[in-house]
């Protein structure tokens, strides 16, 4: 398995070496830097006939762009030959960062939101990104709980994926599955990623329902799938997300019920923190609606047990049952395939 590995670890390898060599050449000069002098310089390029040298150059640049380095470029006649030549350069100004001015509260709010993705594919970059910040600033502030603010498990193995789509505003598609019901197709552009206690939602623009949406991670089935970037067109030039419509605690003024929960230890941190504990060890939270309460409770697995009101407990029942004939319809389903 090592050796199958080793030539894309040698082309990332010589790739990386050959952006560093086009950051090196674009910042070293005092003016413009000719692309064909460019040409010579970088090993890589040498070997390239025209063809393949514009289409390595153009993936180059389209890399350091991708990474925030912006370049600036111009052309200009050569006396010589009466033809076009341009120019490259990267300024101070498209390369350097203004001072970053970090108070304590700052740097631990960036803790906390690594915190959040530690568990996923971006959390390295995220880590190292929060030490270089740290030496900007003071100490974080010890009185922030940030324990209470983020559960760490909220991380969905689909974090850094998903995220990918909301940071190009990439319309996506996948199969998604509410509780007590088969998967349905979803078509979204999503632009934000927000964390209720245990859930992690992506929320956008539904393109078949033209509204937002909030699609939790762990629902989502299957691989996610990119549209056609027309789709992003769709979307109203004014649309917006509002985060406060977004899980349980979005209508607070609406909250007229309380549920009797039992809770495993160590479990269902955020219902806790909604909730207050009673005598008997049981809690007492409150909700709004009996039918998005009772789906959010089935989030919980079996960490919780509905003790009252009957008809909350009825419907968390129902919906159990509805999702465990849905999983046996779709095992016997794959099996008859096979």
């Amino acid at each position: 398995m090592a050796d199958l590995d080793r030539p894309k670890t040698g082309r990332a390898r010589r790739q990386t070496e050959r952006l560093l060599n086009l950051l090196i050449a674009l910042r070293s000069v005092s003016g413009w830097i000719d692309r064909d002098v460019l040409r010579q310089t970088i090993e890589d390029y040498r070997d390239k006939d025209d063809a393949a040298f514009d289409r390595m150059f153009n993936r180059d640049k389209k890399a350091l762009r991708d990474l925030g380095i912006e370049i600036s470029t111009t052309d200009w006649s050569d006396p010589f030959t009466g033809e076009s030549a341009y120019g490259y350069r990267i300024s101070d100004e498209d390369y350097l960062l203004p001072p970053i001015d970090l108070g304590p509260e700052d740097i631990a709010l960036l803790a906390a939101a690594v915190d959040v993705v530690r568990s996923s594919a971006v959390s390295g970059a995220a880590l190292a990104a929060v030490n270089k910040l740290r030496g900007q600033a003071a100490q974080p502030a010890a009185s922030l709980d940030t324990d209470a603010a983020f559960d760490l498990r909220s991380v969905d193995d689909r974090y850094a994926e998903v995220m990918e789509y909301v940071a190009d505003r990439r319309p996506m598609r996948f199969q998604y599955r509410k509780p007590g019901s088969a998967p349905q197709r979803r078509e979204v552009v999503g632009f934000c990623l927000l964390t209720r206690g245990e859930k992690t939602y992506v929320v956008g623009y539904d393109l078949n329902r033209r509204a937002q949406r909030a699609f939790r991670l762990s629902r989502i089935v299957g691989r996610i799938a990119s549209l056609d970037d027309s789709l992003r067109s769709a979307v109203p030039a004014d649309f917006t997300v509002d985060p406060r419509a977004v899980g349980e605690s979005a209508h607070p003024a609406e909250v007229s019920q309380k549920a009797v929960l039992r809770l495993v230890p160590g479990k269902g941190r955020p219902l806790r923190h909604r909730g207050a504990e009673t005598a008997d060890g049981t809690y007492e939270v409150p909700f709004a609606d009996l039918q998005s309460f009772a789906e959010e409770l089935l989030g919980y697995g079996d960490s919780v047990s509905v003790l009252a009101p009957p008809e909350l407990r009825e419907a968390h029942r129902k919906l159990a049952q509805l999702t465990l004939e849905s999983l046996i319809a779709l095992v016997d389903g794959n099996r008859a395939h096979v």
